[in-house]
């Protein structure tokens, strides 16, 4: 019994050490501008239910919540090969490091959402028409792992800028119900407006 507990314990150990240090890892891509809003990453405050992916309804909150929804299989590929390169430790595979994920305490569940694509630069790619005309931004359907912000920020001190423009259909309709019923006055955190870093992107979006 004792050996079985030992193993236990060096298997969450273990788990949680490769779970920091993908967050860390998550960190350094962000600080390197490799890590692009919209493309990999989004964040959306103040939430009162997620829908799951598979999920018929959605989960609600006690509270609001600050949700990080990161694009989990581009970010591992990139940590797993970054990895290969500064040690000769054994890498865990993909499925592996997103169940790690999944298991950790801040995970909230697989959701699905819209990703724009964005070229090597970080820059938006958009549909282009004929005499080089150019449309509208193009996007990839993908799932993703959403996360519990204020406990990511509280256990691995990861800060990342935010805005509201790569939400769902019913999501900005949430915003915006929210925006309309919101107080005009009163402490910054009661206005969802507070918080986001709006950019030229999101009115050319329009999403």
């Amino acid at each position: 019994i004792c050996v079985e507990m030992l193993l236990d314990q060096h298997s969450i150990t273990e788990r949680s050490d490769e779970v920091a240090s993908f967050w860390n890892f998550v960190h350094v891509l962000y600080q390197e501008g490799r890590l692009h809003q919209e493309g990999d990453y989004r964040i959306n405050f103040r939430q009162s239910r997620l829908k799951l992916h598979g999920v018929s309804e959605a989960r609600e909150f006690s509270e609001p919540k600050n949700i990080l929804i990161i694009r989990d299989r581009r970010i591992i590929q990139h940590y797993q090969t970054d990895k290969a390169r500064s040690t000769k430790q054994l890498i865990l595979s993909e499925d592996d490091m997103r169940k790690y994920l999944e298991r950790s305490a801040p995970c909230l569940g697989i959701v699905k959402r819209k990703f724009y694509k964005m070229n090597q630069y970080g820059m938006p790619v958009k549909e282009t028409g004929e005499g080089g005309t150019v449309g509208r931004q193009l996007y990839d359907i993908d799932t993703a792992l959403a996360f519990d912000y204020d406990q990511v920020q509280q256990l691995y001190h990861l800060y990342l800028t935010a805005d509201t423009s790569a939400m769902t259909d019913e999501e900005i309709q949430e915003h915006e119900a929210r925006q309309d019923t919101a107080p005009h006055s009163g402490a910054a955190y009661r206005n969802p407006n507070f918080f986001f870093n709006f950019s030229s992107k999101s009115d050319e979006n329009g999403q």
